[in-house]
């Protein structure tokens, strides 16, 4: 687990959003990209379970950090490779594992169309989300992320996002500029929450 206190309430806004895509899509998988310890996961986990129309959880993670080098980051934020590992890997895997969750470990350039993949070969109408939840930190693998499940989520389905924040100041900026360019002008989108500071910095959209 991580090392340093985490605000009780950030996995229950994403839970409110995500069982308010289920109720409306009444179908749909739901995927976490970036999953750091798993806490995030765990409390989605125990939270849908309740739902009539839960299915299916993935959680997609390098489970070893970042992963790429510090050329490619947010250079305010000061990421190296390997930085925000959690503290075991196998552990959380297997804690995932264990409740049902299905885990992908890898960069979510290479796990996403494997998951793509096997969604098509069960289902005609391939890979159907009721909610996807991304907490990658950095501004590539978000925007790879975006662009890989934005038309594959349901209508009346929701997008969550983390570290939005449109203070350009702020280290992790890109993710805010990923949000605006997809979502804040978009007729298919609409917004259903925006946090304001510190580490309330959430975006949620619902497909309309």
């Amino acid at each position: 687990m991580a090392n340093y206190p985490r605000p009780l309430c950030n996995p229950f806004i994403v839970c409110e959003h995500a069982w308010n895509a289920l109720e409306k899509c009444k179908s749909g998988i739901v995927i976490e990209c970036g999953v750091y310890d798993g806490c995030t996961s765990a409390a989605l986990n125990y939270s849908l379970r309740h739902s009539p129309y839960f299915t299916k959880q993935l959680a997609l993670d390098t489970f070893e950090g970042m992963p790429y080098d510090g050329t490619t980051q947010e250079q305010k934020a000061k990421f190296t490779k390997g930085h925000l590992a959690t503290g075991n890997k196998n552990r959380t895997i297997y804690e995932l594992k264990r409740l049902g969750i299905g885990v992908f470990a890898g960069k979510v350039e290479d796990t996403l169309p494997v998951i793509n993949e096997a969604a098509n070969e069960f289902s005609p109408s391939g890979l159907q989300i009721a909610f996807a939840y991304l907490d990658l930190d950095l501004e590539v693998p978000t925007r790879f992320c975006v662009k890989f499940l934005k038309d594959k989520i349901l209508k009346g389905g929701r997008i969550g996002f983390h570290d939005y924040d449109p203070n350009p100041k702020y280290a992790l900026h890109g993710i805010y500029n990923v949000v605006k360019e997809n979502f804040m002008k978009s007729k298919e989108w609409k917004e259903v929450f925006r946090g304001k500071q510190r580490d309330n910095r959430f975006a949620f959209f619902e497909r309309i």
